[in-house]
Formats: structure tokens, C-alpha cells, sequence
């Protein structure tokens, strides 16, 4: 079957639009603050500001994709009848409680900040030897990296098991593939506890950039365990 989001003529009209809007909109909100810190050095309060707005921003255009796309997979008729915001908004509380979409929502929320902590780290390794801010500058920030990444990680794990635990029908009915599958969500879910692990060891000690292996093991674990999530699923829905 075509997929509504990409069948040409479909009207998707301002849902559509809403949805770039707000991603064109999180990545400029993220260049700004990207490109201010020196300009805003001395007002913290305000650099702060801009990167939880931008962080918001984006979290919200991640949502918003995905409700999207839920809503196109079950009513795409509705959008040629009435291709208006309405009828967009209008579907999004007829998600039940118990489906798979809420256990996710919840591990893409967690998952996000878990990743902006273990690409800071990446991004400090890069830039140590660049910019010279001193050795307690990079300590400091490695940890605060560190411990965001540790902590995103432990709340996903509930969502995780809370999603695993509402695929456990849509398991049984793909049983050529259900090994595989189980044995896909099995690795994703070890990798990321091993990714925790490695922040949890750079968070401690007074020299976290000198672990380097664990600060770069930490992201490539994050990177297969949310791959072979991503492989299952892609499976399981398309």
C-alpha cells in the first residue's frame, strides 16, 4: 500500500505545513544557541533560556511527526475530505490507553536528552584540544553531560518495558519473524544498559574526558541499541 505521507495530490494542507514549521522553527531556535554562548556569556539566564525553549521546541516537532504519521496510517481518507487542522487534532484523542504509541512517546522524550548528553560528550572530545577553556571547565561539563545521559537513560527504561509489554500480541501473530524480532529487542535493550554503564564510569572520577573508550562506547551503544529497536519495529509496522 502507498504511504499517505508521501502519496502525490494528497491534501495534507496546514498539518503538514505545522509539522515543518515547527521543525525549521527547533532548528533555528538550536543554531541560535549554538552561535550565542559567547555572545551571551554574561548572560547566562538568557542562553539558558533560549537552549530549554529549543529543546522544548524540538521535543514538541518529534511529537507532533509522530502523531502525524499515526494519524495519516489510520485516517487517510480524512485528510482528503477535510485536509484542515481540525481534522488533524480532532483524531488525537481517539488513541487508546493501551497503545504501543504512549510507551513510546515516552522513550523518544527520555531518549532525546540521553542522546544530547552522549553527543556532548563526543562533542567535547573534539573540541578539547581546539579551545583551551581549562582543565575544571571540561570536568565540569563532561559530568553535567554525563549524569544527563545517565539519568535519561535509567527513566527510558520503564517506557522501554512498558513498550516491550504492549508488542507481546503483535509478537505472536509474526511468528516466522518473532525470534529474531524478540532477540533485536533483547540487544536494544542490553546495549543501552551498557551505554549507561559507560556514562555511569565517566561521571565518576575527577578526570572524565581522560575515559575516552567509555565516552565513545557510551554513544555507539545508544546508536545499536536504538538501531535494532528501530529494525523491530520496522518490521513489526511497515
Amino acid at each position: 500500500t502507498s504511504d499517505p505521507l508521501v502519496t502525490p495530490g494528497l491534501p495534507l494542507g496546514p498539518a503538514l505545513y505545522l509539522g515543518w514549521g515547527l521543525l525549521c522553527l527547533s532548528l533555528v531556535l538550536m543554531l541560535a544557541y549554538r552561535f550565542t554562548w559567547k555572545a551571551l556569556s554574561k548572560a547566562k539566564g538568557a542562553h539558558i533560556t533560549l537552549g530549554v525553549v529549543s529543546a522544548l521546541t524540538v521535543t514538541a516537532a518529534i511529537i507532533y511527526v509522530l502523531f502525524l504519521k499515526r494519524t495519516l496510517f489510520l485516517y487517510p481518507v480524512a485528510f482528503t475530505i477535510d485536509p484542515s487542522l481540525a481534522t488533524f487534532f480532532g483524531s488525537m484523542p481517539s488513541i487508546p490507553l493501551d497503545s504501543f504509541f504512549w510507551p513510546m512517546l515516552g522513550q523518544v522524550t527520555a531518549l532525546a536528552i540521553c542522546s544530547c548528553g552522549a553527543l556532548g560528550l563526543l562533542y567535547l572530545l573534539a573540541r578539547r584540544q581546539r579551545d583551551d577553556f581549562g582543565r575544571d571547565y571540561y570536568a565540569y561539563a563532561a559530568k553535567h553531560f554525563a549524569t544527563w545521559a545517565v539519568l535519561a537513560g535509567v527513566v527510558q527504561f520503564p517506557f522501554q518495558t512498558w513498550l516491550y509489554y504492549t508488542l507481546i500480541p503483535i509478537l505472536r501473530t509474526t511468528s516466522p519473524m518473532s525470534d529474531i524480532l524478540v532477540v533485536s529487542l533483547g540487544l536494544a535493550a542490553l546495549m543501552l544498559a551498557l551505554a549507561c554503564v559507560c556514562w555511569g564510569w565517566v561521571r565518576r572520577g575527577a578526570a572524565p574526558l581522560r575515559k575516552k573508550p567509555a565516552i565513545i562506547l557510551g554513544a555507539l551503544f545508544l546508536l545499536g541499541g536504538i538501531a535494532c529497536q528501530g529494525y523491530c519495529f520496522g518490521k513489526l509496522l511497515f
